[in-house]
């Protein structure tokens, strides 16, 4: 090319960082390769993208303010806009609609990690329709329907987590991801002496807000967070590991927990890009409750073990002890139906993971365990911590016999066509 080619990402989710940091990576691919490029992001996850070191620009992104954005591309007039994901208008609660999110006159492609641009789909969210949650409704709704993309060409499939023979499917991660410092200095920065395993925690930022407001609407008084008693029962699960553990919970709560000798509690805020990596690169494990989670696909690349837990049956199993006999009343009390089946807290999505796995070798591989039977989570703990951890999603991800197209690669052939490109918004059904 002539001149640099100038990539603007549009980043609207408010909750999901996972979205946010494929972009970046992908932005640091294209860098690489002598492309500039922007970001258009909300403002809740402004800091952790120019914590990230990315050029920033803050937007909102809410519900009859897409035009402000709309306008700021067209003032930038870049070669090509990346709308990262594009399911998150149509989950997240208030967003601007997608159609009011992409210009008709500049060429525009998106990232459709979960492939619901495809052939469309109508998924659930579990919290939403549990009992109670009438009022919680006008945030979240208990289905959701996601249009077919009628110009397929604009969406790009980034694996993980996309299946790989989707059309339009790149390699989110052309390299493995390197660290600037040393897994030794990192985890003393966390306080993990000698001899202790790392075990980093990321509970759903969805689930916590939606559970939260599930209580408020019902009328009860919180006393304890569900971010709060969801963090006792993972510590309860770790003391029976057997090991001495030092746990990383990635949640804004600082509230301390001593009840166990052989598991100590660090809380970290949210990070930018590069120290998750380095922290991710520290652990001997990565534990979290999303099952599609992108965070979980970033520490497999790293080579990180990493586990799931997830509920995939109706009820829970027999408690074992007094604290599991406590546990499970108190979140009854305060979060009924807490215990609803999920691959992905807190929309459930049983049936739509299901419908990713076929093809997809990542989805398969993932180690996960019911989250609720804690003798269960401890030993699938152990034995990722040991010798014989299932490392299966790292082996699939770096596979050299799996050779995709790079991020540079896709997004120099949109550049090459930008007249396909443009009204990439039309979709089979705009009522969103």
């Amino acid at each position: 090319m002539s001149r640099t080619a100038e990539i603007v990402f549009v980043c609207p989710g408010r909750y999901s960082v996972g979205e946010l940091y494929n972009a970046i990576v992908m932005g640091r691919s294209l860098e690489a390769a002598g492309m500039t490029t922007r970001f258009i992001v909300t403002e809740q996850l402004a800091d952790y993208a120019k914590a990230s070191g990315v050029d920033v620009i803050v937007r909102s992104m809410r519900r009859n303010r897409g035009a402000e954005v709309v306008s700021t591309i067209e003032q930038l007039s870049p070669d090509l806009v990346v709308l990262a994901d594009y399911h998150l208008p149509f989950l997240e609660p208030g967003a601007a609609g997608i159609q009011n999110l992409v210009s008709p006159v500049v060429p525009t492609v998106m990232l459709d990690s979960l492939g619901f641009g495809l052939s469309g789909a109508e998924v659930t969210n579990t919290l939403a329709g549990l009992p109670g949650a009438e009022a919680l409704r006008r945030w979240f709704t208990p289905t959701t329907s996601i249009p077919h993309v009628e110009n397929s060409q604009a969406l790009l499939h980034p694996v993980p987590v996309a299946t790989p023979d989707a059309p339009g499917s790149f390699s989110l991660y052309d390299s493995v991801p390197e660290v600037g410092a040393e897994r030794r200095a990192t985890r003393e920065r966390y306080g993990v002496e000698p001899g202790r395993a790392l075990v980093v925690v990321a509970q759903s930022a969805w689930a916590a807000t939606g559970f939260t407001q599930l209580g408020r609407t019902r009328g009860r008084q919180l006393g304890r967070s569900y971010d709060d008693l969801r963090i006792d029962w993972i510590l309860h699960c770790l003391s029976l590991v057997g090991v001495d553990l030092t746990v990383v919970g990635v949640r804004r709560d600082a509230a301390a927990r001593d009840r166990y000798s052989n598991v100590s509690l660090v809380h970290t805020p949210f990070l930018g890009l590069d120290d998750f990596s380095e922290l991710l690169g520290a652990a001997d494990l990565y534990v979290t409750d999303n099952i599609l989670s992108a965070a979980m696909a970033r520490a497999a690349v790293m080579g990180t073990p990493c586990l799931a837990l997830v509920h995939e049956l109706d009820g829970v199993a027999e408690p074992t002890d007094e604290f599991e006999q406590n546990w499970h009343p108190d979140m009854r009390a305060l979060f009924p139906g807490y215990d609803f089946p999920y691959l992905v807290n807190p929309f459930g999505w049983i049936s739509e993971v299901g419908a990713m796995m076929p093809g997809n070798p990542y989805l398969q591989s993932v180690p996960r365990v019911d989250v609720f039977d804690s003798r269960a989570v401890s030993g699938a703990v152990r034995t990722q911590l040991s010798t014989s951890a299932d490392t299966r999603p790292t082996d699939v991800l770096r596979d050299p016999g799996a050779a995709r197209a790079s991020p540079v690669d896709v997004v120099r052939r949109a550049l090459a066509r930008p007249s396909d490109l443009l009204h990439t918004f039309r979709t089979t059904d705009l009522h969103h």
